[in-house]
């Protein structure tokens, strides 16, 4: 397990209730790591929101139930996700060729 010779982390995760419920093992697993003297509790740095969609509403609601949920200085700014990323894959093309006004 990384974790033991981390002394930081950060929690990559998709805004939707299955990574909500992800977050929650990922903090359980480090809680469980004090049962170990040997073993230093890393520190959350933050959960860093992946495949974000400024279009999907959910995850918007999930961003904030974490912010509430964390603290807010434990969310980090959002990896957004952009169609044209996709998109441009099936035409074997790379998005700054495809698109190159993407925000991905």
């Amino acid at each position: 397990m990384s974790l033991v010779a981390s002394d930081t982390y950060i929690i990559p995760a998709f805004m939707d209730y299955l990574a909500l419920d992800g977050m929650g093992q990922m903090l359980n697993s480090v809680k469980a790591l004090k049962d170990f003297p040997s073993i230093t509790q890393p520190t959350l740095l933050g959960v860093l929101p992946t495949n974000f969609s400024e279009a999907r509403r959910g995850d918007h609601e999930m961003y904030q139930a974490v912010a509430t949920t964390l603290g807010a200085k434990l969310i980090l700014p959002f990896i957004r996700t952009d169609a044209r990323a996709a998109y441009a894959a099936s035409h074997q093309m790379a998005i700054w060729e495809f698109a190159l006004k993407g925000k991905a």
